[in-house]
């Protein structure tokens, strides 16, 4: 039996989250398949990064990338066979994603959880 902490039930809990917090943009019989949180440091305030916490998150139809803000959301959706590329490096600071799709440039930073099952997901939808 899966108890509070193993990482299986975490994920499942976790998907339930992601899905309420994006429930009135998901479209019918969307998912959520797979997701990871980090930070978007593309966020100036008087010219200094403004760190926000961001989802990206991979639907059975779409890739979202989700940011809080302070009053509110952003939100961008990508289709998966507009990801031109996908890549990540690790650092002491968690790892960093870069994504590029529809000539938008995503940068997720700061992810402390595996992105492997994220890409991997990523690639197999956009393929």
């Amino acid at each position: 039996m899966a108890g509070w902490f193993d990482a299986s039930s975490r994920k499942e809990r976790g998907n339930r989250t992601i899905a309420n917090m994006l429930r009135e943009h998901l479209g019918p019989q969307e998912e959520v398949l797979e997701w990871i949180m980090g930070v978007d440091m593309s966020v100036k305030r008087f010219g200094v990064a403004d760190p926000r916490p961001v989802y990206l998150v991979a639907t059975n139809k779409r890739l979202i990338f989700y940011r809080q803000q302070i009053l509110g959301f952003k939100l961008k959706s990508f289709r998966y066979d507009s990801i031109s590329s996908i890549e990540a490096e690790g650092g002491w600071g968690g790892t960093k994603l870069y994504l590029t799709a529809s000539n938008n440039d995503v940068v997720v930073e700061n992810i402390t959880d595996d992105v492997t099952p994220v890409i991997s997901k990523i690639q197999q939808l956009a393929d």
